[in-house]
């Protein structure tokens, strides 16, 4: 549900998505609210298997929306368009991320919240 990791630090991560006419969450023309929020849990997800693979050598963890907060739908984007979300980490804490979040195309802000993603450890 993401097209490019373009960062990666501690702290934030940033990724690019093609918005296109395929994708199961675009209809009408248009990319779904529920769509920009599951590309917001991907640009999590694909934070936590960068930090898993080059950082702590382990394998891969499954990974669940645990909360979604004061999430603001300004506008969606339209098929042909790229979007570039934004996720920065307020705390990590017992296998659970907070996290701030935003997409963006271009210089206009689309969608802001909060998302919390549980981890779930390897058995």
């Amino acid at each position: 549900m993401i097209g490019r990791l373009t960062h990666f630090d501690t702290v934030r991560t940033v990724t690019e998505t093609d918005i296109t006419a395929g994708n199961i969450f675009a209809d009408d023309g248009l990319f779904s609210a529920s769509g920009l929020i599951e590309n917001i849990a991907q640009t999590c997800a694909a934070r936590i298997g960068y930090i898993n693979k080059y950082v702590l050598k382990k394998g891969i963890q499954l990974g669940f929306i645990a909360a979604v907060r004061h999430l603001e739908v300004l506008e969606l984007p339209k098929v042909g368009d790229t979007i570039t979300t934004t996720v920065e980490v307020k705390q990590e804490l017992l296998g659970m991320t907070l996290a701030e979040a935003q997409v963006t195309c271009g210089d206009k802000l689309l969608v802001k919240t909060e998302i919390k993603i549980g981890i779930k450890e390897a058995s």
